[in-house]
């Protein structure tokens, strides 16, 4: 792999970072430039992936205190009952918008999935699925907040939670309504109290369940049934744990997933 970095060069208070390489491990060639200046950053590459040319773009900005994405960009998509796996999301190609505002903040796109390509000298993607986002969360005090997961596409989701923590170590959440045209119901509670940790979480779902239905989201697992775990820690240098988990691991985004138990 050869790989060439520039020093990062500035003009005017603007910053440009521009990199450029090529790689035989991913079969890659191309380069990127990363910008920042007062009021916005982002960065555009482009490169050539098994004889393909692709590109990749995005442009940040503030505007009177929202938050405006142009181009490509990485879609968060958790649920208040997601104790077990946090890290849901999804790329998109598109035009975003979002602003936080007392106890309500939210989040809408446009445009269409994405197949993120690149190397670790340039970023691309291909714009796959066309749709649209609406994600909305209200914090009605602090220990109780709601939170609306819509997306409008081939297949639609709309997903509801609410999250309750009536103390600081206790938590019970809800989620329900429908993922990709499927039905999904979820409850969790959570203790954190000193050196003991426990999860439970129960999640009502079938094969077919996805957050977002489309072929170009990356293929996360998502728990199913009963899921336990039981963390202890009676020693400031030794902790063990007891857990149980069932899983749905897809295989490709059009066909059922397989279910699995893992202990």
């Amino acid at each position: 792999m050869l790989l060439i970095v520039l020093w990062p060069v500035s003009s005017q208070a603007q910053i440009f970072h521009p990199q450029a390489g090529s790689s035989s491990l991913f079969n890659a060639h191309g380069g990127s430039v990363e910008f920042q200046a007062p009021g916005y950053n982002g960065s555009v590459g482009a490169g050539v992936i098994d004889g393909s040319l692709v590109f990749g773009e995005v442009l940040r900005t503030q505007f009177h205190g929202y938050s405006l994405t142009a181009g490509d960009d990485v879609l968060p998509f958790n649920l208040p009952t997601d104790v077990f796996v946090n890290d849901h999301y999804f790329f998109g190609k598109g035009l975003g918008v979002a602003k936080k505002s007392g106890r309500m903040d939210f989040a809408a796109f446009g445009g269409a999935t994405s197949l993120a390509l690149g190397a670790p000298y340039f970023s691309a993607a291909r714009a796959k699925q066309p749709f649209g986002l609406f994600f909305a969360q209200f914090q009605q005090s602090p220990q109780l907040r709601f939170v609306i997961r819509t997306i409008a596409s081939e297949k639609q989701t709309v997903l509801m939670g609410m999250e309750w923590s009536p103390r600081k170590w206790l938590s019970y959440s809800f989620s329900g309504g429908r993922g990709a045209d499927t039905p999904y119901l979820a409850n969790a509670v959570t203790i954190e109290r000193g050196k003991l940790t426990f999860k439970a979480a129960y999640i009502s779902a079938d094969q077919n369940f996805q957050r977002i239905g489309t072929q170009s989201t990356p293929l996360v697992s998502e728990p199913i049934k009963d899921n336990l775990y039981l963390g202890l820690r009676p020693l400031p240098n030794f902790s063990f744990s007891l857990s149980r988990q069932n899983v749905l691991s897809p295989l490709t985004a059009d066909q059922p997933s397989l279910e699995g138990t893992i202990h």
